[in-house]
């Protein structure tokens, strides 16, 4: 049965952003626990801020939609990795594969 009284996952996340923007925010990223933002290292190779500065300077834009992956650290079978590195940045030891 559903609940037509409670708000759905996008009706709150919109309600959350006007909440930030009218507050003075000027830029709202939205990403669930178990997701990493990532901008393109090669694109934008100091990091999140400056890419977020520049979406946020960029009066064109309104949203951005990421592209997903599916990060996962085989510790077991053919296709086993080393363990983590963690003096190389978290993404150098994980493979990626498109999900």
């Amino acid at each position: 049965m559903i609940d037509h009284l409670w708000p759905t996952c996008g009706q709150v996340e919109a309600r959350q952003q006007r909440l930030l923007q009218d507050q003075g925010f000027a830029c709202v990223l939205f990403a669930e626990v178990d997701e990493m933002v990532v901008p393109d290292p090669l694109q934008w190779p100091l990091g999140l801020g400056p890419f977020l500065r520049a979406f946020r300077d960029d009066r064109a834009a309104i949203y951005l939609r990421p592209q997903g992956y599916t990060v996962a650290h085989d510790l077991g079978g053919d296709r086993a990795e080393p363990p983590l590195d963690w003096n190389k940045r978290i993404l150098v030891s994980f493979r990626l594969s498109s999900s």
